[in-house]
């Protein structure tokens, strides 16, 4: 829970009390007059969501506009809370301060003057990604969703030698095998004898008669 606001001897529950009961320390009296009813009303345009971000804002803004109206510019919303204007003012205004506390100035310095501006240009802020719209996250190997899924086909077989039930391309048809393989068509064919050989076969007989 945040501790109580302190402000001129009394507890302030606020922004409205807050803004109303501020006093910078840093600005003279003189200074803190001439700036003063601008901060207020910017202040409370830009609607700080408790009293400790109204004392904040107040200081960010009252400074500012002090350096405003020491380099001569006018104190008119558009024409003070311009980008070009923040910009000059973190670069030659904040000499003193380091480098975190000026990146947080400039913070609340661009965020009051995106609010209470109009015609100013500030350009968009970038578009938020709503966790509807972030893609999910890459399976990594040990999901499931990475093991690998059975084939419904069927798996090829790697070409080899001819198996005894697929005959080769080069074999003949099963009628001439069929034929070929008969006793009779296996046998040699017997051999035919000429005339001389069978006049010889005769002998003597065939000649005596």
């Amino acid at each position: 829970m945040p501790r109580d606001l302190v402000m001129g001897g009394r507890v302030v529950s606020t922004v409205a009390s807050a803004v109303a009961a501020y006093e910078p320390s840093k600005l003279t009296p003189g200074q803190w007059q001439e700036v003063a009813a601008l901060t207020r009303a910017t202040v409370t345009a830009f609607r700080p969501d408790s009293p400790w971000a109204a004392v904040q804002h107040m200081t960010t803004v009252a400074h500012f506009c002090a350096w405003g109206r020491s380099v001569f510019l006018p104190l008119d919303t558009e024409a003070l809370f311009h980008p070009d204007v923040v910009d000059r003012y973190v670069a030659t205004g904040m000499g003193h301060l380091k480098e975190r506390s000026r990146s947080t100035h400039r913070s609340r310095l661009v965020a009051v003057a995106r609010t209470v501006t109009r015609r100013a240009p500030w350009p968009p802020l970038p578009e938020s990604i709503s966790r509807n719209r972030l893609s999910p996250p890459t399976p990594t190997r040990t999901s499931p969703d990475c093991w690998p899924r059975p084939s419904s086909r069927r798996p090829r077989t790697a070409a080899g030698p001819p198996s005894a039930c697929s005959a080769p391309a080069w074999a003949p048809d099963s009628s001439a095998a069929n034929t070929s393989s008969s006793p009779a068509a296996m046998s040699p064919p017997m051999p035919t004898a000429s005339p001389r050989s069978a006049w010889a076969a005769a002998g003597p007989a065939a000649s005596r008669s």
